[in-house]
């Protein structure tokens, strides 16, 4: 099962693209869904879909090297480092494995349709504060990491290392942006069908409007930073504002 927001008709017509993925599994025994173990998943998930982006951007390796000449030890410190990097690489494209679909963290649990469906945007939440603690996670995960990959990069060991890991927060800061602009989409499309005015503040509309230019080149990072401050916000606490909205608009 894949939990999209994505038009079908716009991804069809090639308008449209996904960038991230949230993804379960799951069978059916006596007609009841079982679902697998979270931690289990992720990690099975990650590996195979760094195999599938190496096989697609890296060159077959000429070296001969065979896994199965280390020592034990060298083959289990290999295999945790593997782990990692296939860790990593799902995180730097968003791929997201929700098992525990009633409580993981950027899960929302029993309300995915009417969050996801426009169809049922007019149904109210079931269990906003969920929703709502999902929409904060999707940004302030971002900016938490960002903020450990500066540390990081303050501890570099080299300029090209450093450059490397400021270039990765940046990245994740543009990602955190771009998740409040995504789920701030959808809230304000509920918002439009459930409510004759909206209860979602101007403020929050008009601090949203500026990430919509955060691009990388016409709007900078640091920029569209400066803009938000003079409306009172920073990325976290619009992150904590359109969580709010959820709230307000249910």
């Amino acid at each position: 099962m894949g939990a999209t927001s994505s038009s079908a008709d716009d991804l069809a017509k090639g308008l449209n693209i996904t960038f991230d993925r949230d993804v379960t599994y799951y069978y059916v025994l006596n007609g009841k869904p079982h679902y697998f173990s979270q931690t289990y998943v992720e990690k099975l998930y990650a590996k195979h879909f760094r195999n599938v982006v190496n096989s697609q951007t890296l060159a077959p390796s000429t070296t001969g090297f065979n896994p199965s000449q280390l020592t034990p030890q060298a083959l289990k410190s290999l295999k945790e480092m593997e782990a990692k990097q296939a860790a990593i690489a799902a995180r730097l494209y968003d791929q997201t494995v929700v098992e525990d679909v009633a409580r993981h963290f950027e899960s929302y649990g029993e309300d995915l349709n009417r969050m996801v469906n426009p169809e049922l945007h007019g149904e109210a939440l079931k269990n906003p504060t969920k929703v709502a603690e999902a929409v904060l996670h999707k940004g302030t995960s971002r900016f938490d990491y960002a903020d450990e990959l500066w540390r990081q990069a303050e501890l570099a060991d080299s300029v090209v290392q450093k450059e490397i890991l400021e270039a990765q927060a940046v990245s994740e800061m543009m990602e955190g942006c771009r998740q409040i602009k995504k789920v701030f989409d959808i809230i304000k499309a509920r918002d439009a069908v459930r409510n004759t005015y909206s209860k979602i503040p101007d403020e929050v509309n008009r601090a949203v409007d500026i990430l919509r230019n955060l691009n990388g080149v016409e709007t900078k990072l640091s920029q569209a930073e400066a803009a938000l401050a003079q409306k009172g916000f920073t990325f976290r606490s619009l992150s904590q504002a359109v969580s709010d909205a959820v709230i307000q608009v249910e």
